[in-house]
């Protein structure tokens, strides 16, 4: 059996997108395990434009599981003050910790609840953000990635930059950027043509940062800067995050570079992994977006 979403690649971000895949699950090992009935898409499949139509919340409260039945039930409730959406973000995250599929519900409703986090309850729920993709023996190496540098003074050494292989969003590692108090962090300069739509895409985590006008892309030649667009950058945010924008090329146009404010940056960490700049046709023109060179 295979399912497809539209819009999600290998891992599921929607919310609604994850609960249909955890009901299908359950109700195969059902069949297969326990003897339940064969469910009519296993028997029949789902029509193409009907894929991923089906409402699978009830399911939940249909459940022999009491706890669960009771979690879906304190769903369908109504939770709106920070406290209420915190306090069944956690126990979501207690009901998880014997069911680990069900985690990406807690993440959910903490989603909801970070807005209105502060002090101990909101570093106890980034640290179980961070747990996802944490790898305690991970290494961090100074400097920046190969295909990235920064524009100094002579004499001057870069701060603040590393590849960090204890939090990425795929692979093995990403790059972390902490305040400097001097130079602009640029990437090396990437082949492009002119007149051409570019999707450039990202994915990001920050903490404790106060701004999100810090990272932008520039077009140009060899001659002069022709047009930059900036990129807004989630601020304080504990999970990775698609940030994607569509940029055009103007006439002229034989390259770009990522630009980042890292003096601009006053406080706090970013980190950013799996960066794309492709065409309209697919092609792929960022080199190691996913700091995966070592070289």
């Amino acid at each position: 059996y295979m399912f497809t979403y539209n819009g999600e690649k290998h891992g599921l971000r929607q919310r609604e997108n994850q609960k249909h895949w955890t009901v299908h699950l359950a109700e195969y090992f059902d069949y297969f395990l326990k003897e339940a009935p064969k469910p009519d898409w296993m028997e029949h499949g789902v029509p193409y434009l009907e894929k991923g139509k089906r409402d699978v919340t009830p399911l939940f409260k249909k459940s022999t599981d009491v706890s669960l039945k009771t979690l879906a039930e304190a769903e369908d409730a109504g939770s709106s003050t920070k406290e209420e959406l915190l306090a069944l973000g956690d126990k979501w995250w207690t009901y998880a910790e014997k069911n680990p599929k069900f985690k990406s519900r807690a993440f959910d409703w903490y989603k909801r609840a970070w807005p209105g986090l502060t002090g101990i309850a909101r570093e106890k729920v980034r640290t179980k953000f961070h747990s996802i993709t944490l790898n305690p023996k991970g290494k961090v190496i100074e400097g920046p990635p190969p295909a990235w540098g920064v524009v100094l003074s002579p004499g001057e050494k870069s701060e603040g930059l590393a590849t960090d292989e204890t939090l990425a969003h795929s692979g093995k590692s990403s790059f972390r950027i902490t305040p400097a108090t001097k130079g602009m962090l640029v990437t090396h300069h990437n082949k492009a043509t002119d007149n051409r739509e570019y999707e450039i895409s990202l994915w990001v985590m920050t903490q404790g940062t106060k701004s999100s006008a810090l990272l932008g892309i520039k077009f140009g030649s060899d001659e002069k800067e022709l047009k930059y667009y900036p990129i807004d950058l989630p601020v304080d945010q504990p999970w990775w995050t698609p940030v994607k924008i569509i940029a055009q090329s103007p006439p002229d146009t034989t390259m770009f570079r990522f630009f980042l404010g890292q003096t601009a940056m006053k406080e706090g960490t970013i980190w950013l992994d799996d960066i794309s700049v492709r065409s309209k046709a697919g092609s792929e023109l960022m080199v190691d977006g996913g700091f995966e060179d070592r070289k």
